[in-house]
C-alpha cells in the first residue's frame, strides 16, 4: 500500500492491521479494467505477499446457511448473517490453510476468493483442485451450511487474474439457471456440461441477457430476452411446466443479480414484486412472457433507481411507484404526477428522463402494455383489456402496440 493511502487512512483515524492491508492489495489483483500500477509487486511483498511463480488460478466460495440456526448453535455464535457468515468462514479457511504460502484467502463483501499460484500450470491446477477439495470438506464439519465452489482456469500473470474473475462469476450465473451443475465445478468442467451446440448457444444467450441487465442496458436486455423466448424458449410451452421451470430459473438468477447490483437482499421490495407467484399464476405461452418481460421491467426500475445514487432518484422511483398503481387512470399524465408530487411538469419531465433513460408517457405506454399482454393471454377480450390498463378503446391501445412492439394486440391474441 502506498504511503499517501496509508496517510489517507491514519487522518481518517484509521489504522490498518497487515491482514486489512493484504486483502485490500489482493482485492486491487481483481479489479476490472483496473490498471495493475508498476510499484504493485513491490507493495505486494512489503505486505508479505509473496508469489512463488507467474501461474494463477482462483477459486470462489459461496456459503448458504440453509439452517442458520444449526449453524450458530455449531459455531457457538449469537446471531446470524450473511456477511458474518463470510467472515468467519474465511477466517477458519486461513487457520486451515495457513501452512500453504502460495495461497491467499481474502473476503469480498460476503464472497471468499482465494488466489493460488505455482511455477507452472500443471502444479498450480493441482494445487487449486487440493484446496477446493479441503474447502468443500468443512461442509461435513459445520451444521447447517452448504458449500458451493467455482475453480477458474490456469492463467498467466496478474492480467489473468482478471479473466479469472469472469469465469468464476459466470459459472456461478450458469448455476443460477441450472440448479443441476455440481456443488465443485471447473471453468473448463462447467464448458463441458454445454453439451450439443444447440444448448451451447441459448446458455450465450442467456448470458448476454444477463450481462445487458448487469450493466444498466435495459432495452437492450428487454429484446435480447424476446429473442430467446421466440427462438429458444418456445419449445417449453408444450407441456407450460417446463417453460414455467425455466422462467423461475432464470427469475433466480435475475434477483441474485439486482442483489449483488444494489448490495442489499431487497427483501420487502421482493415480497412485494411476488415473481414466482406471478409467475407460476400464468396459465399459456404469451402469459408467461408477458409476466416474464413484466418482472424484468420492475427488477430493472428497483436497480435503477438504486444505483443513480443522485439526488432525485429516490423520489422518481416514488413516481414509477405510483403509476405502477395508478396505470388503470386514463388520466394519468405529465401534469397529474405533477400535481400528485409538487413539481413543475417540465422539471419532473427532465429528471425523470435523465434518471431512467425514458420518458414519463414512454413509461406509462411501456407499463400498460405489458399489463395488457398478461390479460391478453389469460384470454380477455381487446375492448375490455383496453378498458382494464387505462385506453379510452382498443383502436388507442393498438396504436400504442404498434409504436412500442411492432405489432398489434390482435396478433397478439390469434398468435
Amino acid at each position: 500500500m502506498k504511503t499517501e493511502e496509508l496517510t489517507q487512512w491514519a487522518n481518517a483515524g484509521l489504522f490498518p492491521s497487515a491482514g486489512a492491508i493484504r486483502d485490500h492489495l489482493l482485492i486491487g489483483l481483481l479489479q476490472e479494467g483496473a490498471e495493475i500500477p508498476l510499484d504493485y509487486p513491490e507493495r505486494l511483498q512489503q505486505a508479505e505477499i509473496r508469489f512463488p511463480g507467474n501461474w494463477f488460478g482462483l477459486i470462489e466460495l459461496k456459503v448458504i446457511a440453509v439452517d442458520p440456526y444449526a449453524y450458530i448453535r455449531g459455531l457457538g455464535h449469537t446471531a446470524y448473517s450473511d456477511a458474518h457468515l463470510a467472515v468467519n468462514m474465511s477466517e477458519l479457511l486461513q487457520q486451515r490453510l495457513l501452512d500453504c504460502r502460495s495461497l491467499f484467502v481474502f473476503k469480498i463483501q460476503s464472497e471468499i476468493m482465494c488466489i493460488l499460484c505455482g511455477e507452472t500450470r500443471e502444479d498450480t491446477a493441482r494445487l487449486q483442485h487440493s484446496v477446493c477439495r479441503q474447502m468443500m470438506a468443512l461442509e461435513q464439519e459445520i451444521d447447517g451450511i452448504r458449500l458451493l465452489a467455482a475453480c477458474s482456469d490456469v492463467l498467466e500473470g496478474y492480467d489473468g487474474l482478471k479473466e479469472e474473475k469472469q469465469q468464476v462469476r459466470q459459472i456461478f450465473e450458469y448455476r443460477a439457471l441450472h440448479p443441476g451443475l455440481p456443488r465443485t465445478v471447473s471453468f473448463q468442467e462447467m464448458l463441458g456440461q454445454l453439451g450439443h451446440e444447440e444448448d451451447r448457444t441459448v446458455i450465450e444467450k442467456e448470458h448476454a441477457v444477463m450481462s445487458a441487465f448487469k450493466t444498466g442496458h435495459y432495452r437492450q436486455s428487454l429484446e435480447l430476452l424476446g429473442a430467446l423466448f421466440d427462438e429458444e424458449y418456445l419449445s417449453f410451452s408444450d407441456p407450460l411446466i417446463l417453460l414455467k421451470h425455466k422462467c423461475a430459473q432464470y427469475i433466480f438468477g435475475l434477483v441474485s443479480a439486482a442483489r449483488e447490483m444494489c448490495r442489499d437482499p431487497l427483501t420487502s421490495e421482493l415480497d412485494r414484486l411476488q415473481p414466482e407467484r406471478r409467475l407460476m399464476a400464468a396459465t399459456n405461452y404469451a402469459e408467461v412472457r408477458a409476466q416474464m418481460e413484466h418482472i424484468f421491467g420492475q427488477l430493472n426500475d428497483l436497480t435503477l433507481s438504486r444505483q443513480k445514487g443522485e439526488a432525485g432518484a429516490e423520489w422518481i422511483a416514488s413516481v414509477k411507484d405510483y403509476i405502477r398503481e395508478n396505470y388503470t387512470d386514463p388520466d394519468l399524465n405529465v401534469n397529474k404526477l405533477a400535481d400528485v408530487f409538487g413539481r413543475n411538469p417540465s422539471y419532473l419531465s427532465r429528471r425523470f428522463l435523465r434518471v431512467t433513460g425514458q420518458s414519463i408517457l414512454d413509461y406509462i405506454h411501456r407499463y400498460r402494455i405489458q399489463e395488457a399482454k398478461i390479460r391478453i393471454g389469460q384470454g380477455s377480450s381487446l375492448a375490455a383489456v383496453a378498458e382494464q390498463v387505462g385506453y379510452s378503446n382498443a383502436l388507442t391501445m393498438s396504436r400504442a402496440f404498434k409504436k412500442y412492439e411492432g405489432t398489434t394486440p390482435g396478433k397478439l391474441k390469434n398468435g
